[in-house]
């Protein structure tokens, strides 16, 4: 074998190995993505925020509730922004603590779905309180 033909030989044997490197890379990457449009404490059960504000209720201790009334802020956040971006009156959303009132309803009324369904439920009550106060 010739030295350029053992060099070629190399260049192949690395760009397969980079082509499979790449490959396995982008099927790793497709399957660590969740399968739901919510990651985080909105996956979570309802009934796990609903054990957390019983916790909460026994103990003073807010942290593990903050958790998913943060998130449902954040989540929120998101969808009131996405309405500026459709050229839309961004909606004020309910403080921290309203929050929490709202999503213990709508998780004891659904404590089986995922979290993020209760915060949805949220938005959709959020949206028609704006509608009512619109003036005809």
């Amino acid at each position: 074998m010739t030295p350029l033909s053992a060099s070629l030989a190399n260049r192949g044997i690395r760009c397969r190995r980079a082509a499979g490197f790449l490959l396995s890379m982008a099927a790793a990457a497709s399957s660590s993505f969740a399968q739901t449009p919510a990651i985080g404490a909105g996956a979570s059960a309802c009934s796990g925020y609903l054990t957390a504000r019983a916790k909460e209720a026994r103990t003073g201790n807010i942290s593990d509730s903050f958790v998913h009334v943060s998130w449902a802020q954040g989540y929120l956040s998101g969808l009131s922004f996405a309405r500026s971006v459709q050229d839309l009156k961004p909606l004020p959303l309910p403080e921290f603590a309203t929050l929490g009132f709202m999503l213990d309803q709508h998780c004891r009324d659904l404590p089986a779905e995922p979290f993020y369904v209760s915060v949805l439920e949220v938005w959709k009550e959020v949206l028609r309180k704006q509608a009512g106060q619109k003036s005809p």
